[in-house]
């Protein structure tokens, strides 16, 4: 298992706290970035409308020295129309013949004259609320210039603000840059440990596998020692059976009438039968028994006797 001291544990906490707070400043730095923005923003739309509104009081100067070209032309005309006015009538005077003429060419001059007063009333009127929309834009452009200066002075302070942050965002920097080397050699160890604790686990499995091999090697030496032991029984019984069949003989059933155990006299119904473990001759009754042998892969038949013995040997065994 891998273990930390106390110091590492500390250093982790540490730098949680660290990443804690540079993640907030980082945050707040965000928001402030985006006010300082929106204020350049504001700043740049009401410099913009300044503008605008300067040039629209230079198109409004121009447009009103122009109207007032023009009426000082129409009134220069009005002049000329007027005298031109008392030459026809003093032509008039003079010419009878011409006087219709004349008359045609007064009313045409009159109309002229009508139509150039109402064009002088006119621009008179668009001259009047020139100078009242050039009064309001100047009102307009005072109030967007202490808007501007408002704007600027919170830029100002933003800046100011802005440049502390930044000073303490790159202190913070710094100590999350040292962090992260001390988190780096803790790894480091880390990694050395974690490698050991995989060399510890290999060998623990190794070990374990050994440990298994081995109590199966030593199940396969009892199982052996249990067979060897078997085979030792069965040669000393394949032993003591040699030894006994040494001891018995095959009987020859032809000299023998009577049962070697009953004593029971053979005839017709009461036949001879021979025990195959001591090769003795007795009856039916006498010998109506089956036993494994070690001469035989089958049981045979054996002697009420021979019966018990073999029982007895096998029940030993």
């Amino acid at each position: 298992m891998t273990f930390f001291t106390y110091q590492h544990v500390c250093c982790l906490y540490h730098r949680k706290g660290l990443n804690e707070m540079f993640l907030q400043v980082q945050k707040q730095l965000e928001t402030e970035s985006k006010a300082r923005e929106e204020a350049e923003k504001d700043a740049a739309l009401q410099s913009s409308m300044r503008q605008e509104c300067e040039v629209a009081m230079k198109l409004l100067e121009k447009d009103i020295h122009e109207k007032q070209d023009t009426i000082v032309a129409l009134r220069k005309q009005l002049e000329d129309v007027k005298s031109l006015n008392l030459g026809i009538h003093q032509k008039l005077q003079g010419s009878e013949s011409t006087r219709k003429s004349q008359e045609e060419k007064l009313r045409s001059l009159d109309e002229v004259v009508t139509r150039l007063s109402n064009q002088a009333e006119q621009l008179s009127a668009s001259f009047t609320e020139s100078e009242a929309n050039h009064l309001s834009l100047e009102e307009t452009l005072s109030s967007v210039s202490k808007q501007l200066a408002a704007a600027e002075n919170k830029k100002s302070e933003l800046e100011t603000d802005l440049t502390i942050r930044k000073e303490w965002v790159e202190k913070l920097k710094a100590d999350v840059q040292q962090e992260r080397g001390n988190c780096a050699q803790l790894r480091a160890q880390l990694d050395e440990k974690t490698k050991l604790q995989q060399d510890h686990d290999e060998l623990q499995e190794k070990y374990t596998e050994l440990q298994s091999v081995c109590s199966e090697q030593e199940t396969a030496l009892v199982e052996m020692g249990d067979h060897l032991r078997q085979s030792r029984m069965q040669v000393s019984d394949l032993k003591q059976v040699t030894n006994t069949m040494k001891d018995y003989q095959w009987t020859d059933g032809r000299n023998i009438t009577d049962c070697q155990q009953c004593n029971k006299p053979f005839s017709v119904a009461r036949r001879k039968h021979h025990c195959r473990n001591c090769g003795g001759v007795y009856c039916y009754s006498c010998s109506d028994n089956t036993m494994p042998l070690p001469s035989s892969a089958k049981p045979v038949r054996v002697c009420d006797a021979c019966q018990e013995l073999l029982l007895k040997r096998y029940s030993v065994s």
